[in-house]
């Protein structure tokens, strides 16, 4: 089982276990720039950089031998509806979602954006030859209308 060391007000601290350092963390005691290293190698990073799941509130897997209590499902949303002549009907749930971290490295980041932007570029060269020629034509037949409606004034 892996090990931590933790730096708090200049001193180390430890050793503790992953389910340890969780506890510690949920109780605001430390954060996730506390420096932090392994039992394995004297390498100072931060807590960020080892358990990188805490700042979302994910609960770690328990150590090996340890079995943790199960625990119920959250209860879902009713999904049905009385109406009027009281019989239940189901009624559609509405979900927020907020997308709060992205902790990508940032060569996967430039990849999406080079892969969207490729995307982008082929969708342009497909549909603006289209658009072009459908502009041509709208224009063809509006001209054809003005020209016939024009053609009936007298000239001078």
């Amino acid at each position: 089982m892996l090990s931590y060391y933790l730096k708090t007000s200049e001193r180390e601290e430890g050793p503790y276990f992953e389910e340890q350092v969780s506890q510690l963390f949920a109780e605001s005691r430390i954060d996730r720039n506390t420096p932090c290293r392994t039992g394995l190698d004297g390498i100072w990073k931060t807590i960020d950089d080892y358990l990188p799941m805490l700042k979302y509130g994910a609960p770690l897997a328990p150590a090996p031998g340890i079995s943790a209590p199960p625990s119920a499902p959250p209860p879902l949303p009713s999904l049905y509806v009385e109406n009027p002549l009281g019989s239940q009907t189901s009624a559609p749930v509405s979900r927020n979602f907020a997308l709060v971290d992205i902790d990508l490295p940032f060569g996967s980041i430039l990849k999406l954006m080079f892969k969207g932007m490729i995307a982008a570029f082929l969708v342009i060269c497909c549909f603006l030859p289209a658009l072009i020629i459908l502009l041509l034509l709208l224009m063809a037949i509006f001209g054809s209308f003005f020209a016939h409606f024009f053609s009936g004034f007298p000239r001078p």
